[in-house]
């Protein structure tokens, strides 16, 4: 492991004064090359955890070294917690369910994983009543979501096509139809089917961005647009609408779906929606933004 990390713990657990003043913690590793997370190193993190007592924001990911690393985190427990971000292995729902029933102050959760096929029996006893923020994939997304109402900004991720689109949203509109106010979809099934489910369900939004994983099609073609600026004109909070997409992990800001030469028709899209929705007044579109002032025509503002 990371030597500058090995010295931060073992002064932290040296200096127990110092210990209590850490608010932040991150840690990340990722890469396939990333450093041997080993027993001993396990046993250092947990004493170093142990004495983070006033800890309020923790970021922790090892990629897959073994031992789990969520084995050191599940046991301990942090009073002011308010943020969590953690990268777990699929057969930890157990320990993630044990961690967040001891932390129910929670604000903000984002927890990206593959669940395991019998994920629906986990996550049954935990209650995160302050919980404002949500980020996780979309088979997670409505278990955590269902008794935590109030949300003001989520965002769901399908990791398969084959996955459903209306669980989660149905959750959303159960839960959290007024407060919501920030929706981020992203993955194979963010598309305008998506969107139509989204604006039905949820009349509160002021930003959607939607984050595919390929492209949609010709987005500026007649049909696609009076389509999107119907359902853009069922949402009348919307100030903000995003739509791009996404190649393996990287966003791309070619051309894409929308020529850039061809600014008529792209100008003439954002017109129409921003006609159908008058709140609106910013479109991201695949890496090309457009606004529009007080004077009510719409400028393209290059990335």
């Amino acid at each position: 492991m990371d030597p500058t990390v090995s010295n931060c713990c073992r002064t932290l657990n040296e200096n127990l004064k110092l210990a209590l003043l850490v608010r932040k913690f991150d840690v990340f590793y990722w890469q396939i090359d990333s450093p041997t997370f080993d027993v001993d190193f396990a046993d250092l993190f947990s004493d170093t955890f142990s004495n983070l007592k006033n800890l309020e924001k923790l970021t922790f990911g090892c990629g897959r070294q073994k031992p789990d690393y969520f084995d050191v985190i599940a046991p301990q427990t942090f009073p002011n917690l308010r943020y969590l971000h953690v990268h777990v292995r699929s057969h930890a729902a157990q320990l993630v369910e044990c961690f967040l029933q001891v932390h129910p102050h929670l604000l903000t959760l984002n927890l990206p994983w593959r669940a395991p096929a019998d994920v629906a029996s986990s996550f049954t006893r935990v209650k995160l009543p302050a919980l404002r923020r949500l980020s996780t994939n979309a088979t997670v997304f409505p278990l955590l979501v269902r008794a935590h109402p109030a949300l003001k900004s989520t965002e769901v991720r399908w990791k398969k096509t084959r996955k459903p689109l209306a669980p989660p949203i149905a959750a959303l509109h159960a839960s959290s139809c007024e407060s919501l106010r920030h929706l981020v979809c992203s993955g194979p099934r963010a598309n305008v089917d998506l969107i139509q489910l989204v604006a039905a369900q949820l009349p509160a939004l002021t930003v959607l961005r939607v984050l595919a994983s390929a492209p949609a099609g010709p987005l500026h073609n007649e049909a696609t647009v009076q389509v999107i600026a119907a359902v853009l004109a069922q949402l009348p909070k919307l100030r903000v609408f995003e739509y791009r997409y996404t190649l393996g992990h990287e966003y791309t800001l070619e051309d894409g779906y929308i020529p850039s030469a061809d600014r008529r028709a792209v100008r003439a899209m954002v017109t129409a929606w921003g006609q159908a929705c008058p709140t609106l007044k910013r479109c991201d579109l695949n890496g090309v933004t457009w606004k529009r002032p007080t004077t009510g025509k719409w400028r393209p503002m290059e990335m």
